[in-house]
């Protein structure tokens, strides 16, 4: 079932160009990402904004570092070679993702496959939690070389130091964008309580992984405040599981590298909580929108962003944000096309990303069950991909 999956990521939304995955597909372009995905013209004027929202060069962070953590996965359990060339692809496209940009710690959300260089001036706190926590577990595995634990320590090094320069009250807490502007969603501290571990988290990367112990004081500065933030999370239906899965990660990294045990406490107690709602809303999601009356919806084809009306959202540090009207109504409402299918994949790696999860039969089958509902000759969203690691998690313990 999860070759469905591979296959269906691999021959549409992958470019070998850049080694990264792109965000949905125009049906009439299929495998053609050069003539749907913005020109490197329009990137350069952050046409129709500098995220890139909607362009289908928003997410190949997330998205790359999804498939590689599937990808380790998948040869965990089943030993098969090909896992370990996809693993290493996809740190290839993750390495330029935050190496393309001359400014120190900046991370791309993509790379157009067209120049293979050029990519949006705005970035979002999810696209670092994404990275770091792949990367970090690509570093600690058995298939990396030297070269490429040495790239990964030198990237999360210069996030720390990215975020040392600029995450500051003068910044409004703000990794910044590119051009030294505000960004939209980079705020790193002073946040939502999902978001406030995931400065903390840099700094402990910076400071475990590279071995620099310069930024153990900047690490011990936020950890505890940060934790006092998270707790008071309130679990609102308005509010997509990416957040809290987001959220999920930033704890158990968190949890993973930090010596604490009074701390590994803390985190624990709130990744067992965040697990309840996980599990409790991938099974209600699954319950009701893998329904008859929804398929049509499910499979809505997605249009090129050029081609639909646009949402001003607002200038920031003089610049436009326009959003792409098929985007907006598909994450404000969730109502339709993708969204259920990725609520399912998030909410289910939430409860599976809990230290010690246990098996959970019919966590399973609604991942079966959501995997045998899509047609992927109709279905145009990267939604699917989300689904893996969960998949292949409940399968090592099983």
């Amino acid at each position: 079932m999860d070759k469905k999956i591979w296959k269906y990521m691999l021959d549409n939304l992958f470019s070998d160009k850049t080694n990264l995955f792109y965000d949905y597909i125009v049906p009439e372009k299929r495998g053609e990402f050069e003539s749907y995905l913005p020109s490197p013209e329009l990137i350069k004027k952050c046409i129709p904004s500098p995220t890139g929202w909607g362009t289908g060069m928003e997410d190949s962070v997330i998205n790359g570092s999804v498939m590689l953590e599937s990808a380790l996965l998948a040869y965990e359990v089943t030993k098969e070679e090909e896992y370990l060339k996809k693993a290493r692809d996809f740190f290839k496209g993750l390495k330029l993702c935050a190496t393309v940009s001359e400014s120190e710690g900046f991370l791309a959300r993509s790379v157009s496959p067209v120049d293979g260089i050029s990519h949006y001036i705005d970035s979002s706190r999810d696209q670092y939690t994404h990275w770091v926590c792949a990367c970090a577990r690509y570093h600690d595995s058995d298939i990396v070389d030297s070269e490429e634990k040495k790239a990964i320590e030198d990237i999360l090094l210069s996030f720390a130091i990215r975020a040392r320069a600029n995450v500051n009250a003068e910044n409004k807490w703000n990794m910044l964008r590119e051009d030294g502007g505000q960004g939209f969603v980079t705020a790193l501290w002073n946040a939502a309580p999902h978001e406030m571990m995931r400065l903390p988290m840099i700094y402990l990367a910076a400071w475990k992984i590279s071995g620099d112990e310069s930024f153990k004081e900047d690490y011990l500065k936020y950890r505890d405040l940060g934790m006092d933030e998270s707790e008071k999370i309130v679990y609102r239906d308005n509010m997509r599981p990416f957040a809290f899965g987001q959220m999920q990660l930033s704890l158990r990294f968190c949890y993973d590298y930090d010596e604490d045990s009074a701390f590994r406490e803390r985190c624990y107690k709130l990744m067992k909580q965040n697990a309840d709602y996980g599990l409790n809303k991938v099974l209600d999601c699954a319950k009701t929108n893998l329904t008859e009356e929804n398929r049509e919806t499910i499979h809505t084809k997605a249009t090129a962003w050029n081609e639909t009306p646009a949402w001003f959202n607002g200038y920031l540090s003089d610049y436009a944000y326009y959003v792409p009207m098929h985007f907006k109504s598909l994450f404000a409402m969730g109502l339709k096309g993708a969204w259920h299918i990725r609520d399912i994949g998030d909410a289910a790696s939430i409860y599976m990303n809990l230290p010690g999860a246990e098996y959970k039969e019919e966590l399973l089958n609604a991942i079966l069950s959501t995997i045998e509902y899509v047609d992927t000759e109709k279905y145009t969203s990267d939604a699917l991909c989300y689904l893996l690691t969960p998949y292949y998690k409940l399968l090592l313990i099983k």
